[in-house]
């Protein structure tokens, strides 16, 4: 009976020698290569590497400088705004946090609803809560130079907004509404406890700008 004896890998190690790595290689290729083919290949090494950065490295950088530059410009402004308001207002803007202008009624009243719909959603209540909005005009002494700007005049949307939750979602509810831009005002708070469940009836506002002859 015939036996065949496989080498074994450290025998054919042994007959062919190690490979030499990529790098290996590629030196002792450039290294056979004439004076001229060594000057070539440096010179094409180096066109390779400012192609390079000219295409990818430095548009990006410049990108990152410009967006640098107009976030310095915009915070350098905010802060010349901030030290020219009297301390009172700065004081009241620390308190009640960022304040927008008010814009035209129906789309207020629309980013008012949203926002509120987003805030019951995100803490389960979607289809547990009432929302009932209704219009009141304001006095026309009331920010009469941003009504000026659409034509028209102040109102503001009130809205009863009932659920019922557990005490941690509702006070984390009532804290969201408090600071979403889309709520300018929390008016009245009612808080019913029963069987470890509180039941809350907000009024809620937002303001805009409705049509001359009242709100919308």
């Amino acid at each position: 009976m015939n036996e065949t004896t496989q080498p074994s890998s450290a025998q054919t190690t042994a007959a062919t020698g190690p490979k030499p790595d990529v790098f290996a290689r590629a030196y002792a290729a450039f290294s056979a290569l004439p004076r001229v083919g060594k000057w070539l290949a440096v010179a094409a090494a180096f066109y390779i590497v400012f192609l390079l950065f000219q295409f990818v490295v430095w548009p990006v950088a410049d990108d990152l400088n410009e967006e640098a530059d107009r976030a310095a410009v915009l915070l350098k402004s905010a802060g010349t705004r901030a030290e020219e308001l009297p301390g009172d207002i700065a004081d009241r803007a620390v308190v009640f946090g960022p304040n927008s202008v008010p814009g035209r009624e129906i789309s207020e009243k629309e980013r008012f609803s949203n926002a509120v719909a987003a805030i019951m959603k995100k803490h389960g209540v979607a289809d547990a809560y009432g929302f009932d909005a209704r219009p009141q005009a304001l006095p026309g002494d009331v920010l009469p130079r941003v009504s000026a700007q659409y034509g028209g005049k102040m109102s503001r949307t009130v809205a009863e907004l009932k659920f019922s939750a557990s005490a941690e979602t509702v006070s984390k509810i009532i804290a969201e509404l408090d600071s979403s831009p889309f709520v300018d005002a929390i008016s009245d708070v009612r808080l019913t406890y029963k069987d470890r469940r509180v039941s809350a009836v907000l009024s809620i506002e937002r303001w805009g700008v409705g049509a001359l002859g009242g709100g919308a």
